[in-house]
């Protein structure tokens, strides 16, 4: 579709899964951010469907004063934060997958809740930038 974005963005590490995700947790809570959920994707898939996929787990981050803050303007920005990054294996590299900052314009959102989401994407988005890099399919703005 021509003139339309990608719905999310993606990020390569140059390590293994665990390495990655690790590495991952640590940058962001040197930051400040928080990941208050982890669920593991595949073990919940295997468990509840009998089906086995590569590691993967999706990350629930949020930054508590930023979250205080937009609470305060628009309680309903609670259903947009914590935003979801998705650590996936993909063999000796470890993707991110996470809503692509190019959409939110378009996205019908409040100018809070909008302001909230870009503030809190555009940290993620230096946060991963000292961890890995954007995959060159995806144009990374924030």
């Amino acid at each position: 579709m021509i003139g339309r974005e990608p719905a999310t963005s993606t990020y390569i590490l140059q390590e293994p899964y665990e390495d990655a995700l690790k590495s991952v947790r640590v940058a962001l809570q040197s930051e400040g951010l928080k990941v208050p959920l982890e669920m593991d994707i595949s073990s919940t898939l295997r468990q509840e469907l009998g089906v086995k996929l590569k590691p993967c787990k999706l990350l629930c981050v949020y930054c508590p004063r930023l979250l205080l803050q937009a609470s305060v303007t628009d309680i309903a920005v609670c259903a947009f934060l914590p935003l979801h990054l998705v650590v996936a294996d993909h063999g000796p590299r470890t993707l991110v997958h996470f809503i692509n900052p190019a959409t939110i314009p378009q996205a019908g959102l409040s100018p809070g809740i909008r302001s909230s989401v870009s503030r809190l994407l555009a940290r993620i988005l230096q946060i991963l930038g000292k961890v890995g890099a954007p995959q060159p399919d995806y144009p990374l703005t924030a």
